[in-house]
């Protein structure tokens, strides 16, 4: 009996510690609605600290606790519904914590070589109708298509001739959009854009007939 309450009162803590956290960029939400399994889907909280959500658009999450959240969606989404929809948000996985670079003091010539060797790496955020979005390391130089590729590729529910990219100028600080046709860019008839890091790829969801 105190093995089960012991268990009840674990469960109890770690429920109201979800509930007091507040959600940071780079944390993936994941969102389940019952009446509309089309809106499942996990989200990453990119590093403006924006979601975007079919139905909703996009809104600030970082900053709010999940049950904040869920009745900031749930405003959102509410008037596309018949009834109220029962909507339910969770913290699939939180943010990684920020490699902190070791100081290399007298480091031998060898090592630095072979670290010299090893291609850079750019970080790119895709968010939307792809099958694995989140956030990716991939090396410099690597275009959109090629990322797509990474990211699994479009949905069946992906508007591909509308894909948007988010580029933050690393002068001015301002972000700036860029829609893009990926269908034009896998036919030939476009070039691909080379991703720099810190770049946002949403793909939207197509409207009806699109």
């Amino acid at each position: 009996m105190l093995r089960v309450f012991l268990i009840a009162m674990i469960a109890w803590t770690s429920a109201a510690q979800a509930a007091e956290y507040r959600v940071q960029p780079g944390d993936t939400l994941h969102l389940e609605v019952m009446e509309d399994p089309d809106m499942r889907r996990s989200v990453l909280v990119l590093p403006d600290g924006t979601v975007s959500l079919p139905l909703a658009g996009t809104m600030v999450a970082a900053g709010l606790t999940v049950p904040e959240i869920e009745n900031m969606i749930l405003d959102a989404i509410a008037p596309n519904y018949v009834t109220l929809p029962h909507l339910t948000v969770s913290v699939a996985s939180l943010a990684k914590p920020k490699r902190q670079e070791r100081a290399r003091v007298n480091a031998p010539t060898r090592k630095v070589a072979r670290a010299a060797s090893v291609a850079p790496v750019i970080t790119v955020f895709a968010m939307g109708e792809l099958a694995k979005p989140g956030k990716l390391d991939v090396p410099a130089g690597t275009n959109i298509l090629q990322f797509l590729a990474q990211a699994g590729g479009f949905t069946r529910f992906a508007a591909s001739k509308r894909v948007i990219l988010r580029r933050t100028d690393p002068k001015t600080g301002q972000q700036v959009a860029y829609r893009l046709n990926a269908k034009k860019m896998m036919s030939g008839t476009s070039d691909s854009v080379v991703l720099i890091s810190g770049d946002v790829i949403v793909v939207p969801e197509r409207k009806l007939f699109e």
